[in-house]
């Protein structure tokens, strides 16, 4: 929940835990980007400041890497943005290298792969 999440980092701000408080703070930016994408339309702008706060804070944050991704795949997939698609595909490749299980942002990969070759073959 972001909410506790920003409460834990304040907490962790109060005893002087600066390195807890940075992650915990990143992750809790990177929480409030998934609620402007996932479910605020429109949201996108909003959602990418967050990752980035996020990645600021903690810039070995996979689920930053991987939000600010998926913003960037949907605005390749509406416009056929080559350029996004460049993007997308660099921050999911950072997030394959900290995740430690990288299985579902392979797929992402994967399908990244697919929607650059769909545009080619038209």
């Amino acid at each position: 929940d972001c909410d506790k999440g920003m409460a834990e980092a304040k907490a962790a701000l109060a005893i002087m835990s600066y390195g807890m408080a940075r992650s915990t703070l990143g992750r809790a930016h990177a929480c409030m980007g998934d609620r402007y994408l996932w479910e605020r339309p429109g949201g996108e702008d909003l959602a990418v400041a967050e990752y980035e706060e996020a990645l600021g804070l903690d810039a070995q944050s996979a689920w930053a890497y991987y939000g600010r991704a998926a913003v960037a795949r949907a605005r390749a997939f509406d416009a056929k943005d080559r350029k996004q698609l460049a993007k997308s595909r660099a921050d999911l490749r950072k997030a394959a290298q900290l995740e430690r299980d990288p299985r579902f942002v392979k797929m992402a990969l994967e399908e990244l792969d697919a929607l650059e070759k769909s545009w080619t073959a038209k």
